[in-house]
């Protein structure tokens, strides 16, 4: 598993889940006030939710998935590429013989 992941998870975590029951505690054994502490729960709720969803996108858009049907697409698609090289390749050669043919034959109609 990425380090990175890990870290993203338990921010969350921390964020999301232990500071609002910290914050509960404090008002039920310190008589924090509600209206001091919901605003700071609901926030740290907020906060946890966008880094949890912003953070896990770039976790997971930084290591692509590899499953083996992507690896036997992707030596699909290069195999598909080459071939394609190839053919072109062969046409090129055929137009420079072409070209070669007409050079010839303007040299041959000139001198």
């Amino acid at each position: 598993m990425n380090v990175r992941a890990v870290i993203v998870g338990l921010t969350v975590i921390a964020l999301g889940v232990v500071f609002p029951m910290f914050l509960i505690h404090y008002m039920v054994v310190y008589g924090l006030v509600w209206y001091v502490a919901l605003p700071l729960i609901v926030l740290s709720l907020i906060g946890a939710g966008i880094l949890g969803v912003v953070g896990f996108a770039i976790v997971l858009e930084s290591e692509p998935i590899k499953t083996p049907k992507s690896d036997r697409l992707l030596a699909e698609k290069l195999r598909i590429m080459r071939a394609r090289q190839r053919a072109l390749l062969e046409e090129l050669d055929e137009i420079v013989e072409l070209l070669r043919e007409i050079r010839d034959i303007l040299k041959s109609v000139e001198g």
